[in-house]
């Protein structure tokens, strides 16, 4: 949660202690993927995004944002599906949008199924079932950023303030 304008209004919508999502393949965190803010001044505008909890709007907010770090383990079949869904987003020549009206139909229980607008649990769940199986029982745009750390497939590892975020504490556990 960075505490940014759009991020608090998110978490008082939906009543949860997250207002973000991102998928990284990585304990580092500097190759995160998720839906956000093309430009860290404008959060109005959004689209598919790289993020790296070192850079940009993260790097300005670490001070104050904080972060909980959850793993799920999958097979090796699974990780090859789930990066190939990964590359087919960074290689589209699609104009990817953030999906505004998707998140207020999210609210009222609607899904939302476009394929050039995504918010970002609703990307990370894309990517996830890649793997054999689905981990949620619904559509991807009606998952949650606390979806993810109520389910009992993924372990919580950390949390804290993001300028704190230790790696190496991470790869112990």
């Amino acid at each position: 949660h960075t505490g940014t304008l759009l991020s608090n209004a998110i978490k008082s919508v939906t009543k949860n202690p997250y207002s973000h999502s991102s998928i990284s393949f990585t304990p580092e965190l500097n190759d995160m993927y998720s839906f956000g803010r093309k430009y860290k001044s404008n959060p109005l505008i959004g689209t598919f995004v790289k993020e790296n909890i070192r850079e940009g709007l993260f790097e300005d907010v670490s001070d104050t944002a904080v972060y909980s770090l959850y793993v799920t383990f999958v097979n090796a079949e699974s990780y090859a599906r789930m990066k190939k869904k990964l590359k087919e987003f960074q290689e589209s020549g699609k104009k990817f949008k953030y999906n505004f009206s998707g998140l207020i139909m999210h609210q009222v229980g609607i899904a939302s199924n476009r394929d050039d607008a995504y918010f970002c649990s609703q990307f990370v769940d894309t990517i996830l079932k890649e793997n054999d199986e689905e981990f949620f029982d619904r559509d991807s745009s009606l998952v949650k950023p606390y979806d993810f750390a109520k389910h009992d497939s993924f372990i919580h590892v950390s949390r804290g303030k993001l300028k704190n975020y230790n790696v190496d504490k991470v790869k112990e556990k």
